[in-house]
């Protein structure tokens, strides 16, 4: 046990360098703020006040729910003249506003309720009441790496609900060739187009028939087949009416159009005239589609008795032990007797154990978040219970889109509760009371009398919303919620469930349900939440931490600007806030707003409340991507980093594409900054301009004199190197004491005016050692590959970056 926590400590302290977020630059608002705060550059912060020193060291978190974050942290106070400072504890509140895409928590209403300093007690009231002016001002914000990784250490894992979720296997699809599946929402349902054809509504795809043909949209043509069930051909001749329904869905936003192209890849998009033409495979069941690169090619994962097929992108497993073949989907595990099936479903806590053995360097190692009480697994269950968090302007702000309602609202029971909702509508719409209506748009909660409306920003949610269960389709936006409201603002957030991510008894993060929810289909098809079908899975890269990415794509070799093997392609998912539809009355598919994102990453990452206009929805960032923005088709970089390294894994031929920006020579350049890092240690000392250069491999100024009637405050400079800090490493323990551990690793207890080796330090002390170490390293080597406000690369205008707060 002892020799894994040390290989664990080992590889997250790794993995800092190139994961995590940045706080260089002052928390922004909608103007600038009148603050000194230079973000989390490092912590102790450095206080003057008169003659008063006060460092205070890195908050500890004791709870954190919805927006409210209760912490302590330790303080050292030293007056002018006195031999040595004086040690204390500070118990903080404060409501927390969550930046994923910039990894930032910003932290308002700051209040110290308690304040415990045993050797200085005279004072302590005095010094309570100074800090209680300074820290609201000059400390407002924190990386949120470093709350993440104090919850992680400390073992908080959210529990999974109590309510049954489904894990039936979807029917599972293994290709050897180049593929794509195509899903139907449903039996296809056939509405007139144009010149005589007929169109199947639900799907997102250009699914066509004309006089018995069916006609697919694929990359830069067209193809055909006798019937859904195949088998399909590129088309030679298309009919001309083909393309007139082309040129009006392509101008309505209206379809997914397969084309295969890469929006950052400097590589020609696919051509079915150059071939290869995909195979096809069009399922009306939750369906899963696994390609690979020719036959599978099992490998072994070192010090286990698994192989792994390493010609995908896709997660097969053989396991020696039982001779069983193992598939990742959804965060599910699926077994077999081979790839042909039947599959069925194993909980993460019956996998064999070598599952958990997979070696942290592996290049499969991702998996391990999808296998229980892993330290992989532990933190994508921290990361899923984060918000991302806004305050919403009450006055002028409505939903925008109104919602469309097909035909007169048709009212359904939501089991196991006394609400109703409008299934005929393009969002989702809860009845709660005769006169009590309340829809969600893009991570916003409104109330209305009528379902339609007017509708007003709703300052509050009626408890009994929250308890829609896992079968009902409106399952997703019970992640919603509003923490509180002033006249003017409200403040909302959702965590990534509003995505389609849940919680699983075992503590795994797994993505979507499993139920299967009958959409509309009238005029209009509005198609709810589905799990299967898009190669969804928890990975991690350097630039979003842990979330769900999307395995589709047309990733057929390297000639293609693509990855090695890979899921095929497929249309986006249609989740939560990206739920898509098709109608006659509106402007075709849609997802609250009438936008287009190409990325494919969700879960813990991306800002829904980017799609709000400024003057509505208030955040820290000007602007900033979302998690349907980007470039990254086909997500493989989620695949191929490895999250306790920082490094690109063994054997995965992947081009590193930027989530965030189309410029994939910039986020290769990253990528190799930050393996760069990964292997370099400090020097013992770096000069600082303006700063003092102190052992140990941190600089910090000294504390500055303020103008007459205003307390100094010096923002510590940035930090390089391994945990070493200046002055011994302090900590608050929950009791009030205060601990420093040396550089060898001892912990010694501050009893009155010194410092005693402690015989029996609180346990919890060396997880809080390595928390602080994790974030800290985290923290910074989200800069050193170029993270900043406003989306990935905003600090690096001058060196190819993208720039800050832009829209991509």
């Amino acid at each position: 046990m002892k020799n894994r926590m040390a290989g664990w400590s080992r590889g997250l302290i790794t993995a800092g360098l190139v994961l995590g977020a940045v706080f260089a630059r002052p928390a922004a608002a909608q103007a600038p703020l009148a603050s000194t705060d230079s973000g989390d550059a490092g912590w102790p912060r450095q206080f003057l006040s008169a003659t008063t020193t006060f460092s205070v060291y890195q908050p500890q978190v004791d709870s954190w729910k919805g927006n409210r974050l209760e912490v302590r942290a330790a303080v050292a106070v030293r007056d002018t003249g006195a031999a040595e400072p004086a040690f204390g504890v500070i118990w903080m509140s404060a409501r927390t506003d969550v930046d994923k895409t910039n990894r930032m928590v910003s932290l308002d209403d700051l209040k110290i309720t308690k304040a415990s300093f045993p050797s200085a007690a005279a004072s302590g009231a005095a010094w309570q009441s100074t800090l209680q002016q300074l820290l609201p001002e000059n400390c407002r914000s924190i990386a949120l790496d470093r709350l993440e990784a104090d919850l992680a250490v400390q073992q908080e894992i959210r529990e999974g609900s109590a309510q049954p979720l489904r894990n039936v296997p979807p029917r599972v699809v293994f290709s050897s060739v180049p593929a794509m599946l195509v899903p139907i929402d449903g039996q296809p349902v056939l509405r007139p187009a144009a010149d005589g054809l007929q169109r199947v509504i639900n799907t997102r795809v250009l699914l066509l028939q004309d006089a018995g043909t069916f006609y697919l949209h694929v990359f830069d043509g067209w193809m055909q087949a006798p019937a859904l069930t195949g088998p399909w051909s590129v088309t030679k001749s298309p009919p001309g009416a083909l393309a007139t329904v082309l040129q009006s869905a392509s101008a309505d936003n209206q379809v997914e159009l397969l084309d295969g192209a890469a929006a950052d890849s400097t590589q020609p998009a696919p051509s079915l005239a150059s071939g290869p033409a995909p195979a096809i495979y069009v399922s009306t069941d939750p369906a899963e589609l696994i390609v690979t690169d020719g036959a599978p090619d099992y490998v072994p994962v070192e010090g286990t008795q698994l192989l792994y097929v390493r010609n995908t992108t896709g997660r097969v497993f053989k396991s020696i032990g039982d001779n069983q073949t193992y598939v990742l989907i959804s965060g599910r595990w699926y077994r077999a007797a081979s790839t042909q099936g039947p599959w069925t479903y194993v909980s993460g806590k019956n996998l064999p154990g070598d599952f958990a053995r997979i070696p942290d360097t592996s290049p499969v190692e991702n998996v391990k978040a999808s296998v229980p009480e892993t330290p992989q697994a532990q933190e994508a269950a921290i990361a899923n219970s984060i918000p991302q968090t806004a305050t919403v302007k009450r006055a002028g702000t409505t939903l925008d889109p109104a919602p469309t309602i097909d035909g007169e609202p048709q009212l359904r029971p939501i089991e196991g509760t006394t609400l109703q909702y409008v299934l005929n509508a393009s969002l989702p719409i809860i009845e709660t009371g005769p006169i009590a209506f309340y829809a969600v748009q893009n991570g916003v909660w409104f109330v209305a009398s009528s379902v339609q409306g007017p509708w007003a920003v709703a300052a509050s949610v009626p408890a009994e919303i929250y308890s829609i269960p896992p079968s009902s389709p409106l399952y997703y936006v019970t992640f919603v919620r509003v923490y509180d409201a002033t006249p003017d603002e409200v403040y909302v957030g959702y965590t990534p469930g509003y995505y389609g991510t849940v919680m699983d008894p075992t503590g795994v993060v797994i993505y979507g349900t499993g139920y299967y929810y009958t959409p509309w289909i009238g005029a209009d098809w509005y198609g709810f939440p589905l799990t299967y079908g898009f190669g969804a899975c928890v990975r991690w890269t350097p630039w979003t931490g842990w979330g769900y990415g999307y395995g589709f794509g047309w990733s057929w070799g390297l000639g293609i600007g693509m990855a090695w093997g890979g899921w095929g392609w497929g249309p986006h998912p249609w989740w939560g806030p990206s739920a898509w539809w098709w109608g006659r009355g509106f402007r075709g598919f849609g997802r609250g707003v009438p936008f287009r994102g190409r990325g494919g990453w969700a879960g813990t990452t991306g800002d829904v409340y980017a799609r709000w206009d400024r003057a509505r929805v208030v955040n820290r960032a000007p602007l900033r991507a979302e998690a349907w923005t980007g470039g990254l088709r086909g997500t493989h970089v989620g695949v191929a980093y490895n999250s306790h390294t920082g490094m690109l894994g063994i054997g995965q031929r992947v081009p590193v594409r930027n989530i965030y920006s189309y410029n994939r020579a910039t986020i290769e350049r990253s990528a190799q900054l930050g393996g760069r890092v990964g292997g370099i240690e400090a020097s013992p000392r770096r000069a600082i301009p303006g700063g003092r250069a102190i052992p140990g491999g941190i600089e910090r100024s000294a504390p500055t004199r303020a103008p007459a009637g205003r307390p100094a405050i010096t923002a510590p400079a940035p930090r390089f190197g391994g945990p070493a800090r200046a002055g011994g490493d302090v900590y608050a323990a929950p009791g009030g004491d205060v601990y420093r551990r040396s550089p060898a690793g001892a912990w010694q207890q501050h009893v009155g005016n010194g410092w005693q080796r402690s015989g029996a330090a609180p346990p919890a002390l060396d997880r809080e050692f390595q928390a602080r170490t994790m974030g800290e390293q985290r923290a910074q080597g989200f800069r050193a590959i170029g993270g900043s406000r406003g989306g990935f690369g905003g600090g690096m205008r001058g060196g190819g970056g993208i720039r800050a707060g832009g829209r991509h």
